[in-house]
């Protein structure tokens, strides 16, 4: 009997030291999962407390898998969850504005292999300045380039003697190879007719010729029913007809005392 007692003692004792070397009676806290991962914290069979660290879909874990619980403290270091390899499936690089790209925009997978998360991929990119292609002058006109077809160059157009021009003046290069605007023609310019002033208002013209334009005032007293604005074009004809002043309705109001 003497000898059972001794022999449980002694299982006591050594189920003690199991305890204090595992830290089973001292717990330690749930740490914080990894970024891109999780940790899971479970029981072994020997009562310790023990971490399992999992990374997402597309992540690799870099460090221990499992960490376990000695005197209240984790044992090891927390591991962190990186990008594989795989997860660049397609690259796509553009360059700056002002600047256009030669050679290809998107590079694969297979073009991708041995490059680390965080590494930057440059071969085969090459960025050269914008060039927009050249303009050529109207018919019985001309351009001139103050910068050639660089990026914001201006080319300026304009037409010989007694044509006028249609579209834009000034046309400029633009970061992405386009010229701002349309290119204009040079056509003969027509006049158009003499406007007669509508009864009980006025018209103030500027001139007779594409670009002018026509005014129309009424007296006091008076309204305009039509357009107040027409513009000669170069067809020699003018946006509308000239409207007319009608009398203002007055209304009496008896005073009343």
């Amino acid at each position: 009997m003497l000898l059972k007692i001794l022999s449980l003692l002694t299982c006591l004792l050594c189920l003690q030291e199991v305890s204090a070397t595992y830290g089973y009676r001292t717990k330690c806290h749930k740490p914080n999962s990894p970024l891109n991962g999780n940790v899971t914290m479970t029981r072994s069979h020997f009562g310790y407390q023990k971490l399992i660290y999992s990374c997402n879909t597309g992540y690799k874990l870099v460090g221990r898998q499992t960490r376990t619980c000695y005197n209240g403290a984790w044992a090891g270091y927390q591991p962190i969850c990186q990008p594989i390899n795989d997860s660049y499936k397609r690259v796509h690089y553009s360059c700056s504005p002002g600047f256009v790209l030669i050679g290809k925009s998107n590079v694969e997978n297979e073009t991708l292999e041995g490059i680390k998360p965080d590494e930057c991929y440059t071969n085969h990119l090459t960025c050269k300045p914008v060039k927009c292609m050249s303009l050529t002058a109207p018919t019985n006109g001309s351009v001139q380039f103050n910068f050639g077809t660089n990026l914001k160059s201006r080319a300026t157009f304009s037409c010989n003697a007694n044509l006028t021009l249609i579209g834009s003046s000034v046309r400029e290069c633009q970061p992405d190879g386009n010229w701002s605007g349309k290119q204009p023609v040079c056509r003969e310019a027509n006049d158009c007719p003499k406007l007669q002033p509508p009864h009980y208002g006025k018209i103030y013209v500027t001139g007779y010729f594409h670009g002018d334009y026509a005014m129309t005032k009424c007296y006091y007293g008076y309204r305009l029913i039509g357009k107040a604005r027409l513009d000669c074009l170069h067809t020699g004809k003018w946006t509308g007809v000239i409207g007319r002043c009608v009398k203002q309705r007055s209304y009496w109001r008896p005073f009343y005392y």
